[in-house]
């Protein structure tokens, strides 16, 4: 899956599904997309900035830059203030996310694997992370078969899914090739930020574990 920046809570369940993790990173970066932006309380969005040389450019996820001189680093934090400062965990979630910024790593996906991999700690999810920049694997100008060649190399005969892979995705085009192909209906909401916010971790990680199915 794509690395999304504090992403919904559906993204989690896909985590929590698998043994192993892989951020596909290295495929080229969607300027409509979720990875630099989504959605808090009362429908307040927000954009992570990144360079807009690099997304004219068309680069791949892995080499887009953040703006890290851009205003909205200034104005985050008063937003999220305003937003949650009367929420049960606010200290401790805002805590998360001023360090995800003081850390200032280069490109988008580094701020989002990260941002994903310590709401999983904070969930108490154990999964293992890994990235397809790092994976040998066969690239191919087929998006099914880079999948299946990433599975292979991981020798792996499962591969789960987001739901909205099936209108991309045969699962007999799969099965033909070794893997089986299952996709996660989970649940759609705001960015974890929001319910992270607002609920007691056992009752986030219990929703989040029983709160989804594969197809």
């Amino acid at each position: 899956m794509q690395p999304y920046f504090c992403p919904y809570i559906g993204y989690f369940q896909l985590v929590d599904a698998v043994d192993t993790f892989v951020f596909y990173d290295d495929v080229q970066y969607i300027k409509s997309g979720y990875i630099n932006r989504n959605t808090l309380r009362d429908d307040n969005r927000f954009t992570i900035p990144v360079s807009k040389k690099d997304v004219k450019s068309m680069k791949k996820i892995n080499e887009i830059k953040i703006n890290w001189e851009n205003r909205f680093f200034e104005k985050f934090p008063k937003t999220l203030d305003s937003l949650y400062k009367n929420s049960k965990n606010y200290k401790e979630v805002i805590a998360i996310i001023n360090k995800l910024f003081e850390s200032r790593p280069q490109s988008i996906s580094e701020l989002a694997c990260e941002s994903i991999k310590v709401f999983s700690r904070y969930l108490g999810i154990q999964t293992k992370f890994l990235k397809s920049s790092d994976i040998p694997y066969q690239r191919t100008n087929d998006r099914a078969i880079n999948l299946i060649n990433i599975c292979k190399s991981l020798s792996c005969n499962r591969y789960i899914n987001a739901i909205g892979g099936r209108e991309l995705y045969d699962k007999n085009f799969f099965f033909n090739h070794g893997v089986k192909l299952n996709f996660l209906e989970g649940q759609v909401s705001n960015s974890i930020i929001d319910s992270a916010m607002n609920e007691e971790k056992s009752k986030q990680l219990n929703e989040l574990q029983n709160g989804y199915k594969l197809i």
